[in-house]
C-alpha cells in the first residue's frame, strides 16, 4: 500500500468497529424470528441472554463480540486521534461502554 493510503485506512478503522459493533449490539432484534418463548410485550431484552433461556448462549456472544468491538473502535479513535476535551471524554466514556457491554456478557 503506498505511505499516503495508509492514514486513510487507519482513518477507518474505528468507525468499520464501531458499525459492526453497533449491528451486533441489535441483535436483540433477531427475537423476532427466533422461538425464544418470551413474551416481548412482558419481558425485558436482558432475558433473552438470560441463562436457560434456548438462545442465551447466542445473545452473550453477540453482546461479547459487540462490546469487544466498541472497545477495540473507541481504543484505535483515542490512540490514532489523540482527542482533547469533549471528544476525549466521549471516546473515554465509548470504551468504557464496550467494556461494561463485553463483562456483563460474562455475567448473565
Amino acid at each position: 500500500m503506498p505511505p499516503q493510503q495508509e492514514p486513510r485506512a487507519a482513518a477507518r478503522t474505528a468507525p468499520v468497529l464501531l458499525l459492526l459493533g453497533a449491528l451486533l449490539y441489535t441483535s436483540w432484534t433477531v427475537e423476532a424470528v427466533l422461538p425464544t418463548g418470551l413474551s416481548p410485550l412482558h419481558s425485558y431484552v436482558s432475558e433473552l441472554a438470560a441463562e436457560g433461556e434456548p438462545y442465551g448462549a447466542f445473545f452473550r456472544t453477540a453482546d461479547l463480540l459487540a462490546g469487544l468491538l466498541f472497545l477495540a473502535g473507541a481504543l484505535t479513535a483515542l490512540l490514532r486521534q489523540a482527542p482533547r476535551g469533549w471528544a476525549l471524554a466521549g471516546w473515554a466514556g465509548l470504551a468504557l461502554f464496550g467494556a461494561a457491554t463485553a463483562a456483563d456478557s460474562r455475567l448473565p
